[in-house]
């Protein structure tokens, strides 16, 4: 994830959840190259794509912290804080399976909300 310059968080154990942000074509990448990793399957939940303004970069329209945050089996209530504290509530219940699309966030589909914007895409495993 470093490589490609995403940011994010992941939590180990079950339920495995991983968060990550970035251009959307690194995290497409990111994702194919987790789902050659034969020893573990991945879903993709949830996305959302935001669109930048013009010259606005990645770093700067990043919801989490940069740098990628592991946390541990017993750790998901640090997990979902840290998503709820950057406004990442839709994607911590689109990762629970716990859909409320009256809302605006990602939908059950596990497709990307389509509100227009593309850029920075975020996706939930």
């Amino acid at each position: 994830a470093l490589q490609l310059k995403l940011g994010g968080c992941s939590k180990i154990g079950w339920p495995g959840l991983i968060a990550v942000e970035g251009d959307e074509r690194d995290c497409q990448l990111y994702v194919q190259l987790l789902q050659r990793l034969r020893w573990k399957r991945f879903t993709v939940r949830g996305e959302q794509q935001v669109e930048g303004k013009e010259g606005e970069s990645i770093d700067a329209m990043r919801k989490l912290p940069r740098g990628f945050a592991e946390f541990q089996q017993d750790e998901m209530h640090l997990f979902a804080r840290l998503l709820k504290e950057n406004d990442l509530e839709d994607l911590l219940m689109t990762f629970m399976k716990v859909y409320n699309n009256s809302s605006g966030g990602c939908e059950s589909s596990g497709k990307a909300r389509d509100d227009g914007k593309k850029g920075r895409k975020k996706r939930a495993k």
